[in-house]
């Protein structure tokens, strides 16, 4: 029944993925592997597994998957498809076929003796072909193979278990594998919940001694003593992951941990004393990596006397905000620090060291303004380093705390540029009314059309400041006229034109910021359907440049961005939603026009990157790629007229 389940299921996996993984496998063994698998040469593939297993760990993960998954499909199946009397008898090859056992026997009941050969056949091919054939290396990889499959669709189902049951050979095979049963998951979610406690015990019993990785998810009070076998067999743990109700930590107050010599990474969500009570006398020399969310807690962390080199905590912390810095002061390995936290008001006068994190890669707070601007001044972060900043709730009796700030944002990026030659290149501006304003900074120097678009670039600092959306923007533009934004080349608004509340034109408050603090600017993008609207006003807009020394009494203009080499449009309306793509497009003639102008004053005008297009027809960008030979400029189209988005 199992065997059947399995090798049904697998039919479609094995004709979609075949063409796939062919042109993958590189490695000749593997090859020869496969050329048996597809053409069912059973014995063959058996002997050629036996001396080449090896092969499959040169695969990509992808190619890996595919391969294992056919041949366990071959395995399971207990009763393999013959082809024809003569070809078992002559060839011994086999192959699949969509013939069941039941037609053959209706086939044999309508008088037809074929059906009973091949059931005689088939009976017969099952004698001689016992799946005691494959080498145990590669049935264990079986296993693990369908247990992350069957996980992978349900993190917290024990049917993995079936594939130990198909036969004798199977099951002692799966029993003397500890390594197998290393992965316990106990939870209190699902109907299943009330009888995973034995499930668990069990599967502790059979990991012998080796290794473990455990996951208690908020278990039930009937899941209590499974739960403290598990907690009991933290000792022999290289990860846990724990959430743990109140009733279920009073039921471990006996439990007193001394060592865990594997232990590398811990997840703990639960009440602080028991996280004291468990491991302040626990020996923990491997653990990297913590992760905390208590509703209160104080540097009395037992974890923080390891070398760690990832924290996060998620709490409000009992103790006065500087008493963090000498905590941080003694992990100078860490690589990723994430503060979800609110603490309590601090003596504003004293003045306190800064503490250096050389090793520091990225820097989450969740946090107050106050918190904030306290761990930002005296933290020395790495150029290199990723912040993010994120403040749920904004006062609007805050705007002076807010810009007590600035100065300090300003200084740190003047201090990397003097260090390390390191300066801001983009600046990201996002709006997403009424819910957040984003502002980021970069300082890679990347001077690639795709700059904002490429998942691989990531900001230096990004500030979100959620709610109060007009006051937040108010905020954010202050800080970005303090910033050192010479040599930034990369600019991209997403949403709506950033603006001050009492800003009464948006557009010419934009246009002026750009003026003022974008000189080098060589690439613009504008996403979203409201902003890109504006790419012909800001294109078509000049300014007035100072005299030169030589003629000091006439006055020049110039057109706003003349360094400008790239546009890219997000989003951009080239004809509202239901209009005919015949009709004439405005905004497309607007903006071809300004191009022309530009290269017909300069030389040159930027070339033109668009993206999810509403209203863009093939024949725009033939009509555009026309004049695009005309004045030396370039467009890029992304495909199709886009539907409509909101």
């Amino acid at each position: 029944m199992i065997a059947d389940q399995l090798i049904s299921s697998s039919r479609n996996a094995f004709s979609r993925c075949r063409t796939r993984c062919r042109s993958k496998l590189i490695e000749g063994g593997v090859e020869e592997i496969w050329e048996d698998v597809c053409l069912g040469r059973i014995d063959d593939m058996y002997a050629d597994i036996v001396w080449k297993t090896k092969f499959l760990v040169k695969l990509d993960e992808r190619s890996r998957e595919h391969i294992i998954s056919v041949i366990a499909a071959l395995a399971l199946s207990t009763r393999p498809y013959p082809l024809s009397n003569s070809q078992l008898l002559n060839q011994n090859k086999y192959a699949f076929m969509t013939i069941t056992d039941g037609a053959l026997f209706r086939q044999a009941q309508d008088g037809d003796d074929t059906g009973f050969a091949e059931l005689k056949t088939r009976r017969r091919h099952n004698l001689l072909n016992s799946t005691t054939v494959l080498p145990p290396e590669l049935l264990v990889e079986i296993f693990r193979y369908y247990k992350v499959a069957e996980l992978e669709r349900d993190a917290y189902t024990h049917s993995w278990l079936r594939i130990t049951h198909v036969c004798h050979h199977w099951r002692q095979l799966a029993l003397q594998t500890p390594t197998l049963w290393s992965d316990i998951v106990i939870t209190g979610q699902g109907a299943n919940g009330q009888r995973q406690p034995a499930c668990t015990l069990e599967i502790l019993s059979r990991s012998d001694q080796v290794p473990l990785d455990l996951e208690v998810w908020d278990p039930t009070d009937p899941m209590l003593p499974a739960v403290q076998a598990l907690m009991r067999s933290v000792p022999r743990a290289r990860t846990l992951e724990a959430r743990l109700t109140h009733s279920i930590c009073q039921g471990l107050t006996e439990i007193r941990l001394i060592e865990a010599l594997h232990l590398t990474s811990i997840f703990l969500a639960c009440e602080f004393a028991t996280i004291v009570q468990l491991f302040d006398t626990c020996s923990m020399p491997l653990l990297r990596e913590v992760e905390v969310e208590t509703p209160r807690m104080n540097w009395n962390l037992p974890f923080l006397r390891c070398p760690l080199t990832s924290l996060a905590f998620d709490s409000t912390v009992m103790e006065p905000l500087p008493s963090i810095l000498p905590v941080l002061a003694q992990l100078p390995a860490l690589q990723h620090l994430r503060i979800n936290a609110t603490f309590p008001e601090r003596d504003g006068s004293a003045v306190f060291p800064h503490v250096s994190l050389p090793a520091l890669k990225t820097l989450t707070l969740i946090t107050s303004m106050e918190a904030f601007t306290f761990l930002y001044k005296h933290i020395d972060i790495p150029p290199k380093a990723i912040m993010r900043f994120d403040v749920s709730f904004l006062h609007l009796d805050e705007p002076e705390e807010f810009a007590l700030i600035f100065p300090s944002f300003a200084a740190n990026f003047e201090d990397l540029a003097a260090r390390f030659d390191v300066h801001i290149r983009g600046l990201k501006f996002s709006t997403r009314p009424p819910n957040s304003v984003q502002l980021e900074l970069y300082v890679p120097d990347a001077p690639v059309m795709d700059y904002f678009l490429n998942p691989n670039t990531r900001p230096h600092l990004r500030i979100t400041l959620h709610r109060q959306y007009e006051f937040a923007q108010t905020v954010l533009l202050g800080l970005l006229r303090v910033l050192p934004l010479t040599k930034a080349t990369h600019l991209g608004i997403t949403g709506t034109l950033p603006a001050d509340e009492q800003e009464p034109v948006p557009i010419d408050g934009f246009a002026l910021l750009i003026e003022d603090k974008f000189p080098s600017l060589t690439y613009l993008h504008l996403s979203g359907k409201q902003v890109t609207q504006h790419a012909p006003y800001l294109l078509s807009r000049r300014v007035s440049v100072a005299p030169s020394l030589e003629h000091p009494e006439t006055s020049a203009e110039q057109w706003l961005m003349p360094r400008l080499q790239y546009l890219s449009l997000t989003k951009a309306v080239f004809r509202q939603p239901g209009t005919p793509l015949h009709e004439p497009s405005a905004f497309r003639n607007d903006l071809m026009d300004v191009l022309v102008a530009r290269a017909d004053a300069s030389g040159h005008a930027p070339s033109i990157n668009l993206h999810d297009s509403v209203g863009f027809s093939a024949g725009d960008a033939g009509e555009m790629c026309m004049i695009m030979d005309r004045v030396y400029w370039g467009v890029h189209w992304s495909g199709g007229d886009a539907e409509e988005e909101t």
